[in-house]
């Protein structure tokens, strides 16, 4: 945390509208060499309107396949939280989604430590062109 990034996010329902998916970029303002990318998919199933419902995720990233994690986490009103644990900590994602922005925070907890902060991105939204 603390690096100032540009990111991208494109998000798109798959899988017949059974799930969603989300690729991301980044790349350090200082650093056009230092990036970044991952790709989330998620998965729920919506039990009433405004529940608490279970989710299931799947984290892949550019530091290739032995760093993927499958989460689990819980909906809430305007978003979600979301765990994946790996062999040295858990990564909870907040997500909380907005009319005019997503905002995305990642906090890191290991054994027996407090919750540290790894990440914080609010993203603005903008209209993307039709797909060709």
């Amino acid at each position: 945390m603390g690096k100032p990034v540009k990111t991208t996010l494109e998000g798109r329902s798959i899988l017949l509208g059974a799930m969603f998916s989300v690729d991301t970029e980044s790349t350090a303002r200082d650093d056009t060499a230092d990036r970044y990318a991952a790709h989330l998919v998620f998965g729920g199933t919506m039990v009433l309107p405004g529940s608490r419902d279970d989710i299931t995720g799947y984290w892949a990233d550019s530091f290739g396949g032995a760093m993927t994690s499958t989460g689990t986490g819980t909906s809430k009103v305007g978003g979600f939280d979301i765990t994946y644990a790996y062999a040295d900590a858990q990564f909870v994602n907040h997500w909380e989604v907005q009319a005019d922005h997503i905002h995305w925070r990642i906090v890191a907890l290991e054994a027996r430590k407090a919750e540290q902060p790894f990440a914080d991105y609010t993203l603005t939204r903008v209209e993307c062109p039709p797909a060709r």
